[in-house]
């Protein structure tokens, strides 16, 4: 609530017998479709969690930052064509300040949006169903890219901030774009 200055966390809870969490339920574009917010809130951001999920041969894999599926759902939630193109699917256009990653070694990672031109490029490469091999997902996947190169990528892109340190996020603060 702007207001007011306060925030309330929402998180899905996923019981037997329910369909999968959708996050285009909750963040429809149109509002009647939407769950409705408490009165003079809105949403502001979208939180991210490492997932542990076990791997084909039984190990859990942890992530240490948002991967780019995470990253392509918030350009896509965000973005506000001026005029929507009658064959392009409806986008959700609400603005977040900024998103965050709780990684599982502990650390918090904050992003915020610059709606720069780099923005822009990277929201255009990062996921693997709208770039194909060229996406930074497919070059993450086949060892083209290493995962610093990607951090740096992102940070030069938006604001990256390091909130909660761990051994793998030592430094607290603005992540740079360089190595």
């Amino acid at each position: 609530n702007p207001v007011t200055r306060a925030y309330r966390i929402a998180e899905p809870i996923l019981e037997e017998g329910y369909p999968v969490y959708a996050p285009c339920s909750v963040f429809h574009p149109d509002a009647y479709y939407r769950p409705p917010l408490p009165a003079g809130y809105r949403i502001d951001g979208m939180y991210f969690s490492s997932a542990n999920l076990a791997a084909e041969g039984g190990r859990s894999e942890q992530r240490p930052f948002f991967e780019p599926d995470d990253l392509h759902r918030v350009f896509s939630y965000r973005h506000k064509p001026a005029k929507r193109p009658r064959d392009l699917p409806i986008r959700y256009g609400f603005e977040m300040s900024a998103i965050y990653f709780s990684a599982s070694d502990g650390a918090l990672l904050s992003y915020t949006p610059s709606h720069s031109e780099q923005e822009l490029e990277l929201s255009r490469r990062v996921s693997r169903v709208y770039s194909g091999a060229e996406s930074i997902q497919a070059q993450l996947a086949a060892g083209l890219m290493s995962a610093q190169d990607y951090v740096h990528l992102v940070a030069g892109a938006g604001h990256l901030r390091v909130l909660q340190t761990t051994e793998l996020w030592p430094d607290a603060g603005t992540v740079s774009p360089v190595q």
